[in-house]
């Protein structure tokens, strides 16, 4: 990932707080720039090679690994999309459920669904305060 330094300063920098140990900071922040206003630009002419999460699995077991996974996509998608938004990734969010039964992880995606209802109240106390950071961005940016 390559940030500008002054949306950095404006947006704030990757929230290792609320993803830790590992997954959803990027996809928190891509979702954070965007609401205030900034594009994102991917390309597909870089090639990176990624070993696999071989620390983390080591760390935290393939399960945990997965429970982090989907709680933390699921915190970020909560975080800062609109209903709407969130609507469309329903049918991606279906398919997610409908695999982990034959892969004999529901259990698994269940308890990543219950770490986001238990902290449902920090999680809309932390959507408001970006939804105003973002609102402020964008209105200063006119």
């Amino acid at each position: 990932m390559l940030l500008r330094k002054g949306v950095v300063e404006k947006i704030g920098a990757l929230d290792a707080e609320e993803f830790s140990p590992i997954y959803g900071e990027e996809t928190d922040w891509c979702y954070r720039a965007r609401n205030a206003g900034y594009r994102i630009v991917e390309t597909d002419s870089s090639r990176i090679k990624h070993l696999g999460s071989r620390d983390t699995k080591r760390q935290t077991g393939k399960d945990w690994q997965y429970v982090l996974l989907n709680t933390h996509r699921l915190k970020a998608m909560l975080f800062n999309l609109s209903t709407l938004e969130f609507l469309r990734h329903a049918p991606g969010l279906a398919l997610v459920f409908v695999r982990a039964v034959p892969e004999g992880r529901l259990h698994l995606l269940l308890k990543s669904y219950r770490n986001n209802i238990k902290d449902i109240g920090k999680i809309m106390r932390k959507r408001k305060e970006r939804k105003k950071i973002a609102e402020k961005i964008r209105s200063g940016r006119k």
